[in-house]
């Protein structure tokens, strides 16, 4: 509320806008008119009269309004937001005497007591009733439910919350969560967790964090919440404690938000995208590297698919084996499930050969091969995939983490972002040019990958194989008897992963 005052410039001489609407409470509206009466009534102002220009709007519990002529409607409801610790009016100012008569202690007491009693009004007695400071939560548009600051949702709220026009679950809840234990007046990981069950929405972002817990902390304990199972051995002190707190029960979406989160909300469903080309909080602890000096290089590259969405996302898990993708030994499915909201979360273990540069020194690494592990998501609704990969070892000589975006455009494209986030910490003089080979080698992989993409795409075009989405049939997995004799004849020439994908392509001859 004290910065209320610094926008005068955003509406002196109407430079920006007339004025500003502000939406808010009657007792809301009283605490400005006292602290700050000259935003209420210019009369009040003083020096030049410069104030912002502001329209108050009073809102009221379970009135719904406008957001002036955006068709925006939005229901406000109180949640409780921790508790007062006096319900006694603040005292008020008693002027200091200007004589000095000569008096007991306990006339002057009363002389300056506001109640007019031998006992200071500040030490009365105060009922150990607890007296709930009351906030608002809002329901926008009845798609998002936004509660960012809340401990205890009042049993009147919950119909609010729930009571969906068409049916179905809520799409979207921001949902407030301090840290890891509870709070007097926000929601703790555990209590969050357990609304977010109750209200059971398609997507629930966790908001209001402290610094205690690392964004990417909370996006494994969220994950956990998901179902998806974590490795102990890989996990955080503060990832324990945090697995401790939260109980079994379903299984349901949920993530950290953060800058940059954008959500799209289509029919019902929803999907958010995190901006590719901004430095966002997940990859801050791509920065807790022990030792060395080190920077991070950032390289992004897009390319359009003219291929619709659906045959190039199934190309793009098919990539491997290809002839073009000759460093990668294996690849194969740790875990795969299906989430609540219905998007597909799949882990993939890929081994990969490599070599070093000639500047780099003897015995940097043991070995030419290297496990890397891949994690995506696949929204059909929303018709996006999500796919992050990083390597295992080596970490750090360099750490790459790849990230790829798949969305299909409003013509029926296919828009794929590719970025790679590369940072060393080995020291010697050599991390800068550690990076930059991180770098020059993503350039070369993402055009390769590319190739081979299009390679699996030009088979998918030209074999059974079409995606279902796209009226495909099942192709049967048993060859007619001419095909199988000329394997048996032929088989000596197909040797290696490649030729056994590219036969399972082939249509059948006639």
């Amino acid at each position: 509320m004290n910065g209320l005052d610094d926008l005068r410039g955003w509406t002196l001489g109407q430079h920006i806008q007339s004025h500003i609407d502000v939406y808010l409470s009657q007792s809301t509206f009283r605490e400005v008119q006292r602290s700050f009466p000259y935003m209420v009534s210019k009369e009040f102002a003083s020096g030049g009269g410069d104030v912002p220009e502001f329209v108050w709007h009073i809102i009221e519990d379970k009135v719904p309004f406008e957001i002036g002529d955006t068709g925006v409607e939005i229901i406000p409801f109180f949640v409780q937001h921790g508790r007062l610790f006096t319900t006694l009016e603040v005292p008020g100012y008693a002027p200091t005497p200007t004589y000095d008569p000569v008096a007991t202690a306990s006339a002057k007491l009363t002389y300056m007591s506001l109640n007019g009693s031998n006992t200071p009004k500040g030490t009365q007695k105060v009922e150990k009733t607890i007296q709930p400071y009351l906030c608002f939560g809002f329901k926008i548009q009845q798609e998002i439910v936004y509660m960012s600051d809340v401990s205890l949702i009042p049993d009147e709220a919950w119909p609010i919350i729930r009571e969906q026009p068409e049916g179905g679950p809520l799409p979207v809840c921001v949902l407030d969560c301090l840290h890891l234990t509870p709070h007097t007046s926000h929601l703790g990981l555990k209590d969050a967790v357990e609304t977010a069950r109750e209200i059971g929405a398609q997507r629930t972002y966790f908001t209001g964090f402290s610094h205690a817990v690392s964004h990417d902390e909370y996006v494994t304990l969220t994950e956990a919440v998901g179902g998806a199972v974590k490795d102990e051995a890989n996990l955080t002190d503060t990832e324990k404690r945090g697995l401790a707190l939260i109980e079994e029960g379903k299984s349901i979406w949920v993530r950290p938000a953060h800058d940059g989160l954008r959500l799209w909300i289509e029919d019902g469903n929803v999907r958010d995208e995190t901006s590719l080309n901004t430095a966002c909080n997940h990859f801050l602890q791509l920065l807790l590297i022990p030792s060395g000096t080190f920077l991070m290089k950032v390289y992004a590259q897009t390319f359009l698919y003219d291929d619709p969405w659906p045959i190039v996302s199934l190309a793009y898990f098919l990539r491997y084996p290809n002839p073009l993708a000759s460093h990668i030994v294996s690849c194969d499915v740790i875990s795969r499930h299906q989430t609540p909201a219905g998007t597909l979360l799949t882990t993939r273990l890929i081994l990969k050969r490599g070599s070093l540069p000639r500047w780099a020194p003897r015995g940097i690494i043991s070995r030419a091969e290297s496990w890397v592990i891949e994690e995506s998501e696949v929204d059909p609704i929303g018709k996006v995939v999500h796919c992050t990969t990083k390597n295992l070892e080596f970490t750090k000589v360099m750490k790459m983490e790849e990230s790829v975006l798949l969305q299909q455009t409003p013509d029926g494209k296919t828009l794929q972002t590719s970025e790679a986030r590369v940072l060393s910490g080995f020291g010697w003089g050599l991390t800068k040019r550690i990076e930059s080979h991180g770098v020059n080698r993503f350039k070369a992989h993402v055009q390769r990958s590319r190739e081979g993409i299009s390679l699996i795409l030009n088979l998918l075009r030209e074999s059974r194989l079409q995606p279902m989405t796209l009226g495909g049939t099942p192709a049967p997995f048993t060859a007619p008897v001419h095909e199988e004799e000329e394997k048996r004849t032929t088989n000596h020439h197909q040797k290696g992963p490649w030729s056994r994908l590219k036969s399972w392509f082939s249509p059948p001859k006639p």
